[in-house]
């Protein structure tokens, strides 16, 4: 099953740690990204209201997870999911709110928010993680809202990826 190398633990393929079986495999895993992305952005439109992110590209990692055009994943097996998003981004001046929607509603324990300046001359970066127990057909998005009203969002770098754990 796995072999010791001077203290690093090699594991090919399915193994359990404790009570949390890892499945070593790219089949059970939903991955959409973002890289070198300056365009022209997204209007988010009203103040204090979540968008969804359209600007993911997607990925060939799917089979517990399919990716849905640009912003979302449907899950395909059900099964406890480890969440993970990191974004790099630009946007106009204003406070910005970032959420794991689930089915069309906001995950409470997976939210980050953070600020833009006036003539903030650098990307911010922010991170979403969590783990959630879906059901075949669920689907899951990263959304956005700023408290400034028409705000541009701009996505420069990022990973949305979802891992079936057990």
């Amino acid at each position: 099953m796995s072999n010791l190398y001077a203290g690093a633990l090699e594991i090919s393929g399915a193994a359990t740690l404790g009570s949390l079986n890892v499945i070593g495999s790219t089949s059970n895993a939903g991955k959409m990204f973002v890289s070198g992305n300056f365009s022209a952005g997204q209007n988010l439109g009203s103040p204090n209201v979540f968008t969804a992110i359209n600007q993911w590209l997607t990925s060939s990692w799917k089979s517990s997870v399919t990716t849905s055009g640009s912003t979302s994943m449907q899950i395909n097996a059900p099964g406890s999911y480890l969440h993970i998003t990191n974004m790099s981004f630009s946007g106009s001046a204003g406070v910005y709110t970032f959420a794991k929607f689930e089915n069309g509603y906001p995950d409470p324990d997976c939210m980050v928010q953070t600020t833009i300046a006036n003539g903030q001359p650098f990307p911010v970066n922010v991170t979403l993680s969590d783990v959630d127990m879906y059901n075949t057909s669920d689907v899951v998005d990263i959304r956005v809202k700023s408290n400034n009203a028409g705000a541009n969002f701009q996505l420069n770098f990022g990973n949305f990826m979802m891992l079936k754990v057990f």
